[in-house]
């Protein structure tokens, strides 16, 4: 017979005062989407890198997999502090440009050669 030790099963509640405030979204035709061609530290492979955006959790996993059927390729998504940064797989920095502009971000541009 095995006795689990360790955690109890009760979770510890956070005080209000040590939670982190949302981060203020700033609206999609004011944010300078930026789009570049990465081959840095991945094997010589091709990524298409998408900086400069602010969302949410839910928004971001929305618009990646969104950018992800569109192109037809896989990817990932971080967010730290509400500044997302998206990964396509693949050398698509010309439709994605556009995609984003069709989504609302005005701003887009095309960085780097």
């Amino acid at each position: 017979m095995f006795v689990r030790m360790g955690r109890s099963a009760k979770k510890k509640k956070k005080d209000a005062a040590t939670k982190r405030p949302a981060p203020a979204i700033v609206v999609r035709s004011a944010q300078n989407a930026r789009v570049e061609k990465v081959t840095a530290g991945k094997r010589g492979k091709v990524v298409s890198k998408i900086t400069g955006i602010e969302l949410d959790a839910a928004a971001l996993k929305a618009l990646l997999k969104t950018l992800k059927i569109k192109c037809g390729t896989g990817g990932t998504a971080n967010s730290v502090d509400g500044h997302c940064e998206i990964e396509i797989q693949g050398e698509h920095v010309d439709s994605l440009v556009g995609l984003l502009r069709e989504e609302g971000w005005v701003k887009a541009k095309r960085i780097g050669k």
